[in-house]
């Protein structure tokens, strides 16, 4: 009850010196009724706020973005984290070339960490060219299917150095 009387006094003091401010105005006099200016609250919502770095969702998509283990969501299974791949056999020496530094670029491409960056990264890698030979069919009608190859680089110490795709996938452990 104290409180009402108190606030309605509030509120006519409050108009009469609207009324008073408004007379001198040349504009005439203001009827409107202001509420009383109260303390700046943060807006209090009825739900919780989100708190995303808590779902488990999305802290296994960072995982496997990472190449770090993870449980998968469907099966519950444990999905190991991502390694570097074992050097290739071809005859080009592809891991020679790298000069010791496929470690930093394995660790450099998942440190990345989001699944479009690595994509952009690996389309800068690979180049498509036009196939250099082919060769005559016994049979007319039959075509090759083939109308270009895929080079595959990685750029070591500010170099593009070109590997073979089973070189290319094993450095970056795909």
């Amino acid at each position: 009850m104290t409180v009402t009387v108190i606030l309605t006094m509030y509120y006519l003091e409050r108009c009469d010196a609207s009324d008073e401010n408004s007379e001198d105005n040349e504009q005439g006099p203001s009827r409107k009724r202001t509420k009383p200016d109260t303390p700046d609250k943060t807006p209090t919502n009825r739900w919780r706020q989100r708190n995303e770095e808590c779902y488990s969702r999305l802290k296994r998509k960072i995982r496997r973005n990472l190449g770090q283990p993870y449980v998968s969501d469907k099966t519950k299974k444990n999905v190991p984290g991502r390694e570097l791949g074992p050097p290739c056999s071809c005859t080009n020496k592809c891991r020679e070339k790298l000069q010791g530094q496929e470690i930093n670029i394995f660790n450099e491409f998942w440190n990345l960490g989001s699944w479009e960056l690595q994509n952009s990264y690996l389309f800068g890698c690979i180049d498509i060219v036009k196939k250099k030979r082919s060769y005559p069919k016994k049979q007319k009608h039959q075509e090759s299917h083939r109308k270009s190859n895929a080079v595959y680089s990685i750029n070591v110490n500010g170099e593009t150095t070109r590997v073979c795709k089973t070189e290319f996938l094993n450095i970056h452990g795909l």
